[in-house]
């Protein structure tokens, strides 16, 4: 177990990262994995103090749960072979998409005239917008809220310096690639103009 690559990542507003002290991803983990306090104390050889204060800090932030005197992360914590499924699928998917872009771009600059963004916009500004992080991060949560029967809103994870904080936050095990290119608001491109 201590040999695992734990990435995090969240979407929304908020700061978690305030309640994280060193080891704190790995209790998550082991909790995850069913491992007892006492063994998780003996793992990451720390005190029973030092290991109350990290999960009390993870509950302060929403991220943990005490149900009958057991604690459960309150967010999606997926394992390296999972990961690595997920990774592997979304590339394909996203090759897909990609080349189903392409085959269908001069369709799609046929109908952009059309559209209400176009009165604004250039397809040369907004294009990269179709296919960016906003629209597939916030924006999509954010619809698919919207929509009331995919996802529910983010939960409220409060902070110190945000009370009113809300956001979806996962885990992963395995490589930093597994989280994707998520969360990227702006990246610049390998072509001139």
């Amino acid at each position: 177990m201590l040999k695992v690559k734990i990435c995090l990542s969240m979407a929304g507003s908020g700061n978690p990262w305030d309640y994280f002290k060193p080891s704190s991803k790995l209790t998550l983990r082991a909790l995850h994995d069913g491992y007892t306090l006492r063994e998780i104390q003996e793992l990451l050889q720390i005190s029973e103090e030092e290991l109350m204060e990290k999960i009390n800090l993870l509950i302060d932030a929403n991220l943990l749960r005490k149900e009958n005197e057991n604690y459960y992360p309150t967010f999606l914590i997926v394992n390296r072979i999972e990961a690595k499924k997920t990774y592997e699928h979304a590339k394909k998917f996203g090759r897909i998409i990609a080349d189903e872009l392409n085959e269908n771009w001069k369709e799609l600059m046929d109908d952009y005239p059309n559209l209400e963004a176009s009165k604004k916009y250039t397809t040369e500004k907004l294009s990269l917008v179709l296919i960016g992080s906003k629209l597939l991060d916030i924006g999509l949560l954010e619809a698919l809220v919207k929509d009331g029967t995919l996802l529910l809103t983010a939960p409220t994870r409060p902070s110190p310096d945000r009370p009113d904080a809300k956001y979806y936050f996962y885990m992963k095990d395995g490589k930093t690639e597994y989280l994707g290119k998520y969360g990227e608001n702006e990246k610049d491109l390998p072509w001139e103009n």
